[in-house]
């Protein structure tokens, strides 16, 4: 069972680097900045593992019947 679900996720990444750029545009306060860039980081890093994760899952049933039988 996930954690936090993938949309969420990526619902998370969109907003904060929205802040952070909002940040970077207007000169905000510094301590925001850094928050934002590690909550990014963070996203960024869970996404890809989601999408690893995603894509080494198991084989559609399509898939399964293009694939040679094990020997």
């Amino acid at each position: 069972m996930e954690l936090v679900p993938l949309w969420l996720l990526i619902a998370i990444w969109i907003c904060v680097m929205g802040i952070v750029i909002a940040v970077l545009d207007s000169g905000g306060p510094k301590w925001l900045l850094i928050v934002g860039a590690f909550v990014a980081a963070v996203s960024t890093v869970a996404l890809v593992e989601e999408f690893v994760e995603w894509r080494s899952g198991p084989a559609s049933p399509v898939q399964r019947q293009l694939l040679p039988p094990a020997s």
